[in-house]
């Protein structure tokens, strides 16, 4: 006879559910005596966005948003700003002196290609900071795709098969977003290997309405190379103290993977203009052409 009571890991699962429920209602509640994101980590997916909220997360002066990921700008932006600043800790939390002020942020990292976040960031939070950390976009779109497959995001078992399929995958989005319409455009978000790359086109956007004094933008690849020097400078780019971290943790690894040398030379081509504007855009190079 099977028992119908549920088990020690159900339990456990549905107290966790429980208290974040009561502790979103609590904030909800709240939510008008809470302070709005002094930073934000916008972009690009796969560029080291969770590794770097992590290593701000660790720091003291640093009080993290209830989700990293809030989507308030582009997917829930409809549900008006006192469900942003629930995400956030009270504004008296931030006047607590522990080595200086205290400081919030999130990080969303699809806020960057999305057309419409710029606008509504300027709107809401003219002031503060922008994080983009950019990593070179043909590993980046290898590594989406690889991450997909591992979470079971995409049925391609072919990185070819996924690149070819992206047009005809995301370009009804694309057009929907260009025109204005207000919705979660979930194929971008799924399968935008290569559009998520095109840095250029998506930092313009946002030089529009934020002024480029506000912007940090990293180079990934330095940043894992040299985590103590970067984030120094990120910690100071958002007025906090730097701090030396004893490790820097790598956050959601893909599995490794080659890709294979003929699609690798087609897409660095593909690239090869995108990657040059950037340059152009930003005076300097990126090295991501080898």
């Amino acid at each position: 006879m099977t028992s119908r009571n549920p088990s020690p890991f159900k339990k456990a699962s549905l107290r966790r559910r429980l208290r974040t429920s009561v502790a979103w209602n609590f904030r909800r509640a709240t939510s008008g005596i809470r302070a709005l994101p002094a930073w934000v980590i916008i972009g690009a997916p796969r560029a080291g966005t969770s590794s770097l909220y992590e290593w701000l997360s660790s720091h003291p002066q640093v009080i993290p948003a209830f989700r990293k990921e809030t989507h308030f700008l582009d997917d829930n932006h409809q549900r008006g700003p006192n469900y942003y600043r629930a995400n956030f800790p009270l504004q008296s939390e931030l006047s607590r002196d522990i080595d200086g002020s205290m400081t919030t942020g999130e990080a969303t990292p699809n806020y960057l290609v999305h057309p419409l976040v710029p606008r509504r960031f300027a709107q809401l939070i003219p002031n503060a900071k922008v994080i983009v950390m950019l990593r070179d976009p043909v590993d980046r779109a290898h590594s989406a795709w690889r991450l997909k497959r591992m979470w079971g995001g995409e049925e391609e078992s072919s990185f070819a098969k996924a690149i070819e399929l992206e047009a005809t995958r995301v370009q009804r989005d694309l057009d929907r977003l260009a025109a204005g319409e207000v919705f979660k455009p979930l194929a971008l978000n799924r399968w935008g290997y290569k559009t998520k790359g095109l840095y250029a086109e998506q930092l313009e956007r946002w030089f529009e309405f934020v002024p480029r004094e506000n912007f940090l933008v990293i180079r990934s690849e330095d940043m894992y190379e040299h985590p103590g020097p970067t984030f120094t400078g990120v910690c100071e780019f958002i007025g906090i103290a730097p701090r030396d971290l004893s490790t820097y943790p790598v956050m959601n690894k893909a599995t490794a993977g080659a890709i294979d040398v003929e699609l690798r030379r087609e897409l660095r081509t593909f690239f090869e203009e995108p990657n040059a504007r950037l340059s152009d855009l930003l005076g300097r190079d990126f090295g991501w052409d080898g």
